[in-house]
């Protein structure tokens, strides 16, 4: 699974570690971006470390996290809002 959610990863990772969702039987493995631009606005202080720790602690074979922060395609497009 990917999750390059632009900042709401603060909102729905802790949603996911609450219901379980993070245990390999239902997700094997994710990719997260995780936008340090978005932590103030969304009140979270949540790091990679943190989200690992927590993850081993869900009381089930936790998913494998890849870390990535993969911008390569931000330039892909030019957006002309006047076209």
């Amino acid at each position: 699974m990917k999750i390059d959610i632009e900042g709401s990863e603060f909102i729905v990772l802790p949603h996911m570690l609450q219901t379980l969702t993070l245990c390999k039987d239902i997700i094997t493995s994710f990719v997260i971006e995780m936008h340090e631009w978005a932590k103030k606005s969304m009140g979270s202080t949540l790091t990679y470390d943190e989200l690992r720790t927590m993850i081993q602690k869900q009381g089930c074979v936790p998913s494998e996290i890849v870390n990535v922060d993969d911008e390569s395609f931000l330039h892909d497009v030019i957006v002309e809002p006047n076209w």
